[in-house]
């Protein structure tokens, strides 16, 4: 199915994603097919009764009509069916888009028993949150829907939307708690690096056929790519900033690319924050598409709400955590985020830090400087033990789906996703880094890298990385590079042609320093 590329306008970034249509239900040739078959078997009928013409008319006419009603009362049955087994679409209206919405967070992110009992004006950035605006206004309406009754509209498939909640909208506020959250997080990302690079060693791993072919294209990089299927590549608005895509052998494109600066208050003062995003889709890419647009404006929100100067650190921390929920709770009130899902995978530089929030299997990586790569992100996966806790925790378990993959339920194959708002156990709440410039000579010289799972199914963080920074070394522009690593990917894919592999696959290249 074609794909193409659409762009939205709003102030601070721009989307890159693709539109897709479904073709209408063949109604009219069911009830034509129907009639025709009742026609057929009335006149035989009447020849064989009356044996005459008339007969066989009347008994045709009789047949055809019957046919056809029955046809469209089977096709009537099956839509009331259908309908009925589709989550209902819930009237809890959360605008989709830049907003500024407060929506009551629980206090502590462990223990909560104490924080329930905070007074209602304690100022942010003390020992408790707990925001409750007035009743009358805008966000003191959604607080309270969300609180009582039509939170349990949104998640209705848990038993206890309360507690659902509650996990969701918990925020951490003491900075050495947050500091050491962040520091695990790293640990955990570079682990799972280390891990498959192990796994890539192996002579009959899967990353073979892309180190031979990045060999192949280092020692004649003069040579033609390959693009046997259509690759799409632009720049951002930031600076040596661009992407490249391809939907692959799939059906359809489920990546979105946002990519663009992101204003935010603080005391009065506008600071930006620059900021790189991919959005993987699963069961279509529209939920994609709806979350690549709005998830910066929540995420905007929550900075002017959680930052101050003394609480800097974890008011970023808890604006990432709370505004991926918030993206997460708005999209599952759109029909689309009923049924699908995204992963996402945001970089931002805010002040002289790098930070990374990451749901699903995409990834973000950086390469150093002096051509050291380090992965940033650690893939959610069901697979992964560190991750079965929180979907039990959100009543589901792990278990394997129709192709023998674990995964949530046996439907998600990733743990921690916006949207699919018919399944329990994921969460959107994302795993964050974060970088210190002044702990990396300022970023100087290094490369950001934010890829799609289309990438990672054949490509280890340091294979892409170190070619990454080979190229950039070669004077090659970060469109160039991010064609050449998804044309690569192309090619380390199966090379049947019926394959639904290689899968969706995007490519971010950044120059930061």
């Amino acid at each position: 199915m074609a794909s193409q590329l659409a762009s939205t306008s709003f102030p601070y970034a721009h989307l890159y994603g693709t539109s897709e249509t479904t073709p209408a239900q063949p109604r009219t040739g069911l009830m034509i097919t129907g009639s025709v078959l009742g026609a057929a078997i009335g006149a035989t009928y009447g020849i064989f009764k009356g044996q005459s013409v008339r007969s066989a008319c009347t008994g045709g006419m009789i047949g055809a009509a019957s046919m056809g009603i029955l046809t469209t009362g089977s096709m009537a049955y099956a839509d009331a069916k259908k309908t009925a087994a589709r989550p209902p679409v819930v009237t809890l209206k959360v605008p989709i888009g830049p907003r500024t919405s407060t929506v009551s967070p629980a206090d502590a992110d462990q223990d909560r028993d104490a924080e329930n009992d905070a007074p209602d004006d304690i100022a942010p950035g003390q020992s408790y949150e707990l925001y409750r605006p007035p009743p009358e206004t805008w966000d003191g309406r959604l607080t309270e829907l969300l609180r009582i009754a039509n939170c349990r509209e949104v998640v209705k498939v848990y038993t206890n939307p309360d507690l659902y909640l509650n996990h969701e909208y918990r925020v951490v506020t003491e900075a050495e708690k947050v500091r050491s959250k962040l520091q695990t997080t790293l640990k955990d990302a570079l682990q799972q690096q280390k891990v498959i690079a192990i796994e890539a060693a192996d002579p009959h791993s899967k990353y073979q056929k892309f180190e031979g072919l990045s060999t192949q294209f280092l020692a004649n990089p003069d040579k033609e790519p390959c693009e046997f299927m259509p690759i799409r590549s632009g720049q951002s608005e930031l600076p040596n900033t661009a992407w490249a895509n391809t939907k692959g052998r799939r059906k359809r494109n489920e990546d979105v690319i946002t990519t663009g600066k992101l204003p935010y208050q603080l005391n009065g003062i506008t600071y930006t924050a620059d900021m790189l995003a991919v959005f993987d889709g699963h069961r279509g890419g529209r939920c994609a598409q709806i979350v690549g647009i709005s998830l910066p404006g929540h995420i905007q929100d929550r900075l002017h709400q959680y930052c101050d100067d003394k609480h800097r650190l974890a008011g970023i921390w808890n604006a990432l955590k709370i505004g991926f929920v918030d993206a997460s709770l708005a999209i599952k009130e759109h029909p689309e985020g009923q049924i699908s899902g995204t992963a996402a995978a945001m970089a931002m530089k805010i002040d002289n830090s790098l930070w990374a929030a990451n749901t699903g299997d995409s990834r973000i990586i950086l390469v150093k400087g002096d051509g050291q790569v380090m992965q940033l992100t650690e893939d959610a996966k069901p697979d992964n033990g560190k991750f079965v806790s929180s979907i039990e925790k959100r009543e589901s378990n792990v278990l394997f789906g129709w192709d023998g993959i674990l995964r949530v339920g046996g439907q998600l194959s990733v743990a921690r996703t916006l949207g699919n708002g018919d399944q329990r156990g994921h969460t959107a709440r994302p795993k964050i880094t974060r970088l210190d410039g002044d702990s990396y000579n300022n970023f100087e010289g290094c490369t950001l890298l934010v890829v799609s799972d289309g990438v990672c199914d054949y490509a280890t963080s340091d294979q892409i990385g170190k070619l990454a920074h080979i190229m950039r070394a070669w004077g090659y522009s970060p469109e160039k590079v991010s064609r050449t690593l998804t044309d690569l990917i192309l090619q380390a894919g199966p090379d049947n042609e019926d394959s639904l592999f290689p899968d969706n696959t995007t490519v971010v290249t950044s120059f930061i320093g």
